[in-house]
């Protein structure tokens, strides 16, 4: 891991499971998530996001042109969360 972040809150947009999703809501340790394709809502586990997610975009991590694959969410306190910050 490179040590990059990447700030999540709510409307921003990522490919989970290969299906665009934006980001709704924040839930201590949840994320609210809806798929752009179907409008349908999921709510995942921050940890299985972070795993799983990559952001939408198309930027080239290993060109070292945008953030790495999946998400840094270490700086992200319970707090915050909630909030969407």
């Amino acid at each position: 891991m490179s040590g990059r972040t990447v700030s999540l809150f709510p409307g921003t947009q990522l490919l989970y499971d290969g299906d665009l999703v934006e980001v709704t809501e924040f839930d201590g340790a949840g994320v609210t998530i809806r798929s752009c394709r179907t409008g349908q809502f999921s709510a995942v586990r921050i940890g299985d996001l972070a795993a799983r997610a990559r952001l939408a975009g198309g930027t080239d991590p290993d060109a070292g042109d945008g953030p790495d694959p999946g998400l840094v969410l270490a700086g992200l306190t319970g707090g915050a969360a909630r909030r969407g910050r």
